[in-house]
């Protein structure tokens, strides 16, 4: 299993050096590579990243092509790939397509990249790609596209639906299980050759309460040319029963304790999400501890690992590009996630919480909240010592600074190792790079080094920085 993360035609594409901002820092810890700087309008657009097993690192990303199918612009879904600092795999694009909801990307146990999207066949005018979709790398540089779940009922679907109780409630299971919307903020896994990728099915994608507040997390499986449903992590209480509804937005999905899936969204009950907006609070939940199997259905119920006791003041209002999670046997879970706008007021704060299991959760610890910053935050696991990594951008010294282009006047990108319990923020705290980064990716390599990928928040260009 590797290591992993949560654009059209090229001009100007460059394949090495630093930029401005990360120049200052080029001498110290971090080394940059300025990947794909060519077009305008790349600004605010999603990226993926993950780590292969002979330390390839693969990127995919979006990029505006220029062109346009009615009134939607189309985006090249893009992919580059480096080995030893340098581009091996030139920006090249994969597919075209007019919806950006996600992206995510892992390599096979062969280890060639596989990028999951929103893609596919349309359902409407409006949903010009409506099919959760996948893309293999093939070895003569071109791509097999796949479609692993058609519609909310296609390929074996199924799903169940619960009461307060945790006891199947019949009376939701229709609608979970009708609609022509699937697809959207995708987290792909690989056990050994058999993909695994989480989704979020919207139904119809039309009407606020039935299709919003009302999606759901659910699984597709298998190999190209053989994709079956599986179980769905989280789902629809028609009861009520304390649920927020709006589920999956910012999806993410890990192995856990003894090789248990879990999985990690926040949630939109209005809409269907972006990629740096609109999620609130975190959910989480994992396969009740056992091996994966792909017979198994069985899931906890979700819980908020930043507010387990559903405290008021607790909640995470604005939680901007989603939560992000780690997982390893020596330090067990670990949570982040940034509110924008917490309750009461005062700067937007980044949150952090860990528990060895999935099921008794750390007191949320502040990990940043000062200023304008810990933003777009983004956890790895140091494979040696266990210690989670967590990236994030602090905007301004000032507080109320919404990051945006153009709009931060104190930009940095932050790494801070938990390496203490209860952890020494400050103490472990590491300035990348003085650019503004925008929803930065975290991994690590085999030699133990991080490698980080990011846009500008200004320009929407692609660096990495690896560490020396």
């Amino acid at each position: 299993m590797s290591s992993s993360a949560t654009g059209g035609s090229s001009s100007g594409t460059s394949t090495s050096g630093t930029t401005g901002g990360a120049q200052s820092q080029d001498a110290g810890p971090f080394t940059f590579l300025a990947a794909d700087t060519s077009d305008a309008g790349m600004a605010g657009l999603p990226i993926a990243m993950a780590v292969g097993p002979s330390d390839q690192v693969g990127v995919a990303y979006f990029r505006p092509t220029g062109n346009s199918l009615g009134s939607a612009v189309d985006y090249g879904l893009m992919y580059f790939e480096v080995r030893n600092g340098a581009i091996s795999v030139p920006p090249a694009q994969i597919t075209v397509v007019q919806n950006q909801d996600g992206l995510t990307i892992d390599f096979d146990a062969q280890g060639n990249a596989v990028v999951g999207f929103l893609g596919g066949e349309g359902s409407s005018s409006y949903w010009l790609q409506s099919q959760a979709a996948l893309a293999y790398q093939q070895s003569d540089g071109g791509w097999n596209l796949q479609v692993c779940m058609q519609d909310s009922t296609a390929m074996g679907a199924f799903t169940w639906t619960v009461d307060q109780n945790g006891s199947p409630d019949m009376s939701a299971m229709q609608l979970v299980n009708e609609g022509k919307v699937v697809g959207l903020w995708p987290a792909l896994v690989f056990d050994g050759g058999t993909a695994l990728m989480a989704y979020r099915d919207v139904h119809f994608g039309e009407s606020p309460i039935q299709d919003w507040a009302a999606s759901d997390v659910k699984l597709c499986q298998g190999t190209p040319g053989n994709w079956t449903s599986w179980s769905a992590p989280m789902t629809v209480d028609a009861s009520g029963a304390d649920k927020p509804g709006g589920y999956g937005l910012h999806n993410q999905l890990i192995f856990g304790p003894n090789g248990a899936l879990a999985a990690l969204c926040d949630s939109d009950s209005t809409g269907q999400g972006a990629v740096d907006a609109q999620g609130t609070n975190v959910w989480f939940a994992q396969q009740n501890l056992g091996s994966w199997t792909n017979s198994t259905s069985d899931w906890s119920l979700p819980v908020n690992p930043l507010n387990p006791t559903n405290n008021a003041a607790d909640v995470l209002v604005d939680t901007q590009s989603g939560p992000t999670m780690a997982y390893n046997a020596t330090f067990g879970y670990s949570v982040a996630a940034v509110d924008t706008s917490p309750p009461g007021g005062g700067p937007a704060a980044l949150y952090y919480a860990s528990s060895p299991d999935g099921q008794t959760w750390s007191t949320r610890q502040t990990v940043f909240s000062l200023g304008s910053g810990g933003f777009y935050p983004s956890l790895a696991d140091d494979p040696v010592s266990g210690d989670p990594n967590l990236v994030y951008t602090v905007c301004s010294g000032d507080p109320g600074v919404t990051p945006a282009p153009g709009a931060c006047d104190a930009p940095e990108l932050h790494l801070v190792v938990v390496g203490t319990n209860p952890p020494n923020w400050a103490a472990t705290t590491t300035t990348v790079t003085t650019q503004a980064a925008f929803t930065p990716k975290i991994a690590f390599l085999s030699t133990d080094k991080v490698v980080i990928a990011y846009r500008d928040l200004d320009t929407g260009s692609i660096y990495l920085a690896f560490q020396r």
